[in-house]
């Protein structure tokens, strides 16, 4: 039945001028079949809350919504039970005409405000299907990845508990590597049985337990506190002394015991004797660098000036043929004499960088050391110096590089020429180990050794500190060279006036 009200009162359409008739809502919205029409939507959703990420490219399920928990998605599915008692509400509303925004329909017309009643219980639909699509979209992961990993890793009630676990089997671990016979964890072990006892002790008598309880904690207070004044002392010290370090004080020592911190000061001590290791190996350095521009400077220059002083007498008017012959065998023998220089000294800059090819074949160095005696026998002659060479009988065959490790024994023999008093003997003696081979060269220097034995094969540096005596100074700093290249060692060891170049190189199967 339809009524219809006429007025020309202005407070006809306001609320309460004018009683209707309301029937029951529940009632009503029961009969309607809404709730079916809300299971029906939330089976669809459901249903594809399951089956849409199966479709692995469309990517669903795998942002925002894998990383919710099962509680929430439980606590949402429940909201969703008082979400539809409010849209059953906007329902009933909407059904019965009565707008949630209450406006005067001057203002507003009825369509706008049935438009909006509408947009409102969309969005209400929308939320709520929402919420039971993502919670099952979450869930549904417990047949993707197991059930019991998703108790632990979708849950927080598991991750609780798995923390939990994980803290307990790591402290077990801790105890089970303890270890027992250091002292400090002993002397922490007793503290705790000893803290046990005392306060088991106190706790059992009974009221009179508590004042005592206060005085074992005041004492056990102060107790602590000198404890850890001895220790923030000892680690100002250790921290002082990193300081002073630190600052280039190389000689500054820790007497003081450091407990705790002791191995820390040995370690310090360590880094600290590094340290001055590289200093004094900075110095050398730069020592020996000073040294090579005056040696190499006074080593080129001598026959460089004698050179040019024969060639101006050769220009002077007056000179006689056999003048003239004398002057010319001079330069020949000055700027041969230079030429070898130029030449070790670019043979030395290759061996220390390494740019040498080796042709390593089979090498007899007894064979190579005779062969190199014959060959020098003229200017072992003229040096008044008697050789002896003791070697083993059998043969001595080393992978070498034939013409680096000749020119080795080469520069030893000439050193011992140059430099031996005359009229004494000098000695080669090889020897076999089981698996190296020593070849040491001996002589009686002629002029006092007072030189470092570790300094004087560095390029340019000789015994003959005047530099008066014929030489580069480069050969022991070839041979070392040649040495190490071919995976050998080479030392000076200086006993009086006895000087040794001993060569060792490793025997290969």
């Amino acid at each position: 039945m339809t009524i219809i009200y006429a007025s020309v009162s202005k407070d006809f359409y306001k609320p309460g001028s004018i009683s209707f008739y309301v029937p029951d809502m529940t009632s009503a919205i029961s009969s309607s079949g809404l709730i079916y029409v809300f299971i029906a939507c939330a089976g669809l959703i459901v249903l594809a809350a399951m089956l849409l990420p199966l479709k692995k490219s469309w990517n669903v399920g795998r942002g925002i919504t894998s990383k919710i928990p099962f509680e929430i998605n439980v606590a949402g599915l429940f909201v969703t039970v008082g979400l539809y008692n409010l849209i059953s509400q906007v329902v009933w509303e909407t059904m019965d005409g009565s707008f949630i925004v209450t406006l005067e329909p001057i203002v507003v017309p009825d369509s706008i405000l049935k438009a909006i009643d509408y947009c409102i219980s969309f969005f209400l639909w929308f939320i709520t299907l929402s919420i039971i699509f993502m919670a099952f979209v979450s869930m549904r992961q417990v047949f993707s990845i197991g059930f019991r990993r998703y108790l632990t890793k979708k849950t927080t009630i598991g991750r609780i508990v798995v923390w939990i676990f994980r803290r307990i089997r790591q402290f077990i671990k801790s105890i089970g590597e303890v270890d027992l016979t250091d002292k400090s964890n002993k002397v922490i072990i007793k503290a705790l049985i000893v803290n046990f006892a005392i306060l088991l002790v106190l706790c059992g008598i009974w009221v009179f337990g508590i004042p005592l309880l206060i005085v074992y904690s005041i004492i056990l207070f102060f107790v602590l506190r000198k404890y850890y004044d001895d220790v923030r002392r000892k680690y100002m010290l250790l921290l002082d002394g990193t300081r002073m370090i630190a600052e280039g004080n190389l000689d500054y020592k820790i007497n003081e015991e450091l407990g705790v911190f002791e191995p820390l000061k040995n370690e310090l001590s360590k880094v600290q004797n590094g340290f001055k290791k590289a200093v004094e190996e900075e110095v050398k350095s730069q020592r020996m660098k000073a040294d090579l521009i005056t040696n190499v400077s006074h080593d080129l220059k001598t026959p460089l000036t004698a050179i040019i002083t024969y060639v101006n007498l050769l220009k002077e008017e007056g000179t006689n043929e056999e003048e003239r012959k004398a002057y010319i065998n001079t330069l020949d023998k000055k700027s041969q004499r230079l030429k070898n220089l130029i030449d070790d000294l670019f043979e030395v800059s290759k061996a220390t960088s390494h740019n040498v090819s080796l042709n390593i074949v089979d090498v007899d160095i007894i064979d190579l050391i005779k062969q190199l005696l014959l060959e020098m026998d003229d200017k072992i002659r003229e040096s008044g110096i008697t050789f002896r060479f003791n070697y083993p009988e059998e043969k001595l065959v080393l992978k070498l590089d034939s013409d680096k490790t000749y020119r080795v024994f080469e520069n030893l023999l000439m050193n011992v020429i140059k430099y031996s008093m005359p009229n004494t003997r000098a000695y080669i003696d090889i020897t076999r180990s089981e698996d190296e081979v020593m070849i040491a060269v001996k002589n009686i220097s002629a002029a006092e050794i007072n030189f470092n034995p570790e300094e004087i094969t560095e390029r340019f540096v000789r015994g003959d500190q005047s530099r008066s005596s014929e030489g580069s100074g480069l050969g022991l700093a070839i041979a070392k060279s040649f040495v190490e290249l071919q995976g050998g060692k080479f030392v000076i060891e200086v006993d009086g006036d006895l000087f040794k170049a001993i060569v060792r190189w490793v025997v290969s199967d």
